[in-house]
Formats: structure tokens, C-alpha cells, sequence
């Protein structure tokens, strides 16, 4: 049976790479998020983002710091490992795979935090004052990818808006705790 399943997705990514002025909206990778057998299905999103968002927080956790304590990829992975936390958390909530990959979030951590907190986040996950305050001062350097890309107006400026980086990262330690469990459980 798995077999099956996986000659399935190979022969949809191969159509969807084949024919690019005929490509569905999505990648075939974000169409099949549960999986039924026997009247039992499991949803592997929730799961799936959680595990991501944990292996993005101990890589920031572990990087150096660099010259001068400057490190952009660090706070990059601490904002990921927070997007991934709160796409975990809204997956939960209903949100479909398809949806959280682009949709009307994208890669807004103020967006994201914004609807987490509508539906109930702060019942699952102990986000400090301060803490909320970082992720949506951080959404703009990573929406806007200027933490992944050399941006000389920031750059020359001396980075004027760079994210505290050790706070992102308790942000985003206190989301995996506090959902992992829930989103393993869910799956």
C-alpha cells in the first residue's frame, strides 16, 4: 500500500515539473496532508510543522553569534522556527495545508501571531508580553527576506530594525513547548 502511495506522488510531481504552463497552483507535496486507512485518518500537518519549527529553534539555538554579534542566519532560523510554530498552531485550529503555504498569511509572523491569538493561542502557549511584542516587530526583516538577502538601505543604516534574536528564540522555544505534544497527539 505504500508502495502505491508513493509511485502516486512521484508520478504527480513528474506531471506537475512536465508541463509548467499547465501547473495546479500548488506542488504536489501540499496536496495530501491526511491519510485514511480502514475509517482512521491522520493528519500529519500539525506534526509535520512542529518538527520543523523544533529543528529551526536548535539550529538558532546553536549558531554562533558572529563578529560583533551579528548573525542575521540566527535570527532568520528563530523566525522560521516561529512561522512553522504558529502554522503548527493554526494547522491545529482547521487551517488546511494549502492555505498556510501561501493564502492570505504568507510569511507575515504578524499576521500569523495575529490570527493565532484570535483563536485561542495564549490558552496553549505561555507568550510573554514582550515576547508577542518581538515576533511582530521581527515580521517585517522576515517577510521581506532582508534577513536572507544583502540589503544595502538596511545595511548602511547599520541594520536599524534587526529583531532582539535571543528573544525570537524564547518565542519560539516557548511555541514548540507548548504545542509539540498537542501536535504529535494530533497526527
Amino acid at each position: 500500500m505504500w508502495a502505491r502511495l508513493k509511485r502516486a506522488i512521484l508520478a504527480s510531481w513528474r506531471e506537475w515539473r512536465r508541463e509548467p504552463g499547465k501547473r495546479r497552483k500548488v506542488p504536489p507535496s501540499l496536496e495530501i496532508e491526511n491519510l485514511s486507512i480502514a475509517g482512521t485518518t491522520w493528519r500529519f500537518s500539525p506534526a509535520g510543522f512542529i518538527v520543523l519549527a523544533e529543528t529551526y529553534l536548535d539550529t538558532a539555538r546553536t549558531a554562533p553569534l558572529g563578529k560583533n554579534n551579528f548573525n542575521p542566519a540566527r535570527t532568520f532560523l528563530a523566525g522560521h522556527s516561529i512561522e512553522l510554530g504558529l502554522k503548527a498552531f493554526l494547522s491545529l485550529n482547521g487551517a488546511s495545508l494549502v492555505e498556510l503555504a501561501g493564502g492570505p498569511f504568507g510569511h507575515r509572523l504578524d499576521l500569523l501571531l495575529e490570527e493565532a491569538e484570535k483563536i485561542g493561542l495564549n490558552q496553549s502557549v505561555a507568550l510573554s508580553k514582550e515576547q508577542a511584542e518581538a515576533i511582530r516587530f521581527a515580521s517585517h526583516y522576515y517577510s521581506n527576506k532582508i534577513l536572507e538577502y544583502p540589503a544595502l538601505s538596511e545595511a548602511v543604516r547599520a541594520y536599524p530594525k534587526m529583531p532582539n534574536t535571543d528573544l525570537l528564540i524564547s518565542a519560539a522555544g516557548a511555541l514548540v513547548l507548548g504545542l509539540k505534544q498537542r501536535c504529535i497527539e494530533a497526527a
